[in-house]
């Protein structure tokens, strides 16, 4: 059983980038034989790394995508052909997006029989327009005195595979000045039987409450590694986390002391990981808290569909 655990640290190498323009595929090998089982089938990475410079600024891209091999698409699992779906849309929105959310001008388009044809031109051109509107940006930052850089990066990757499901990991990373750039990270699990993303909806949202405390227990303990003392109490929890009660929204999202993640969980042999981004209920210095939960204990908390698409039963 082929599964692909990515043990590589995201991270932005600018320095070793500048000047250079690269587009390669990445150390594996396309599958285009008969399927026997999903998870034989070897994903390749395509990589590309550019950058350009404006008036003494510089913008650097940096883009790393993992795609599925070309497929018959009536052999294909719906998993597969959901998730290339979605790469394709994150490319295209996050190679560098703008004020506006204008789309790309040109996007090539191609379907899971294709994707050995098309992911290497489909990444460089996204690549190559993101750069065009960094460029467009630090020209018009330069009237301002602005002369620094700035930085988009976007790597996706398939973390596991199992008969049942495939979960694939995501960074994007931009920085267009100030103290610190900004950084979104997440996972999204598609079910390979019918191309569902597996996410909120595996929980039964009537024990909404129960889900908040295992997550707020799991927090506590993650939080006592670097505390001066261990945190047992919710006003311990609370004294270290940003948490805002909008008497506006039609929902206390604090009824239960915490929210819930803005960011759909997602799936892993070991459990299912719950992640809070930058700023949702902790100060930048404290990273984006995340907690892993067994499935043990998340068991009772499953609504049927969750549990059969986990064969939990």
């Amino acid at each position: 059983m082929m599964t692909r655990n990515h043990s590589r640290r995201l991270s932005w190498k600018g320095a070793a980038l500048i000047g250079l323009a690269s587009l390669v595929m990445a150390g594996c090998q396309w599958f285009n034989g008969k399927e026997s089982e999903a998870e034989e089938l070897v994903w390749c990475t395509v990589e590309y790394d550019d950058s350009i410079t404006v008036n003494g600024a510089k913008a650097f891209q940096e883009m790393r995508i993992d795609f599925p091999p070309s497929q018959a698409a009536d052999k294909a699992d719906k998993g597969t052909v959901a998730a290339l779906g979605w790469i394709r849309e994150q490319v295209a929105a996050c190679s560098y997006p703008n004020y506006e959310n204008d789309p790309q001008d040109s996007v090539i388009t191609f379907s899971i029989d294709e994707v050995e044809r098309f992911a290497e031109p489909f990444v460089k051109s996204c690549g190559r327009q993101g750069l065009d509107r960094m460029s467009a940006g630090l020209r018009e930052f330069a009237s301002e005195g602005f002369d620094g850089s700035f930085m988009n990066m976007l790597h996706i990757e398939l973390q596991e595979q199992t008969p049942e499901y495939l979960t694939l990991f995501q960074e994007h990373d931009v920085y267009t000045g100030g103290a610190h750039g900004g950084q979104y990270l997440a996972g999204i699990t598609f079910s390979k039987k019918d191309g569902k993303q597996l996410g909120w909806n595996l929980f039964n949202m009537d024990k909404k409450a129960e889900l908040i405390e295992l997550i707020k227990a799991q927090l506590k303990k993650e939080f006592s590694a670097d505390a001066s003392e261990p945190i047992t109490t919710d006003e311990q929890l609370q004294d270290l986390l940003i948490l805002y009660d909008d008497p506006e929204t039609p929902e206390n999202e604090l009824e239960y002391g915490l929210p819930l993640p803005v960011t759909a969980p997602w799936v892993t042999r070991d459990g299912i990981i719950f992640l809070y981004q930058e700023y949702e209920i902790a100060c930048y210095a404290m990273g984006r808290p995340s907690v892993i939960l067994p499935y043990e204990a998340l068991k009772p908390l499953l609504s049927d569909e969750g549990k059969a698409l986990l064969n939990l039963q």
